[in-house]
């Protein structure tokens, strides 16, 4: 995954997020999973566990390990709210 399919991925499909200390957390709808686990890759998600939240309707990712993986800076994707 690059950091601009990232981008495009989080401001296409308008994906929910919050900042929280130096992590983001993301909401996915159950509707978007299986395009998000195509981005992440087959070889991240053989390599790795990424815990998740299921929630009613979607689920919920930490991104740090994730962006750390690709070698994406978090603050370029995800906007924090005082910055907008």
């Amino acid at each position: 995954m690059k950091e601009l399919d990232l981008y495009k991925f989080v401001k296409d499909k308008g994906i929910e997020y919050h900042w929280h200390d130096n992590d983001v957390i993301i909401f996915i709808t159950h509707y978007h999973i299986k395009e998000l686990m195509n981005l992440l890759g087959n070889r991240y998600l053989t390599d790795r566990e990424t815990e998740c939240i299921l929630k009613d309707g979607y689920i919920c990712l930490w991104m740090q390990d994730i962006c750390d993986y690709h070698d994406i800076d978090m603050e370029k994707i995800f906007i924090k709210k005082d910055e907008q």
